[in-house]
């Protein structure tokens, strides 16, 4: 296989308290070896829950932004653990977490 891609992600936002689960489109995307990556935080780095057979998608848990505000940050995919990230990305835009003001 030769070195991953990304060409989309959806859905493109959710919390920023995480857990979102995202679809990583791209290809050269291998199970046991593709780690995603939000934004440049080492934290930030994700095993994806599944990987598709012929390697054109992977599905990632969004971790929990490391911000304090709503933010947009990128996404990468890595094969060696990583140490080289693909050149193409995707944007994910955390959205302010949802408040409960009264029951």
């Amino acid at each position: 296989a030769g070195l991953p891609t990304v060409t989309g992600i959806d859905p493109p936002s959710g919390p920023m308290r995480g857990g979102t689960l995202v679809e990583i489109t791209g290809s050269n995307l291998v199970a046991g070896r593709t780690l995603c990556r939000f934004s440049h935080a080492p934290t930030s780095l994700v095993t994806p829950v599944s990987v598709s057979p012929g390697g054109g998608a992977a599905t990632c848990a969004v971790p929990a932004s490391a911000d304090v505000n709503p933010n947009m940050v990128t996404v990468r995919v890595t094969n060696d653990g990583g140490y080289t990230f693909a050149v193409d990305a995707a944007s994910f835009f955390f959205t302010a977490d949802d408040t409960v003001t009264g029951l």
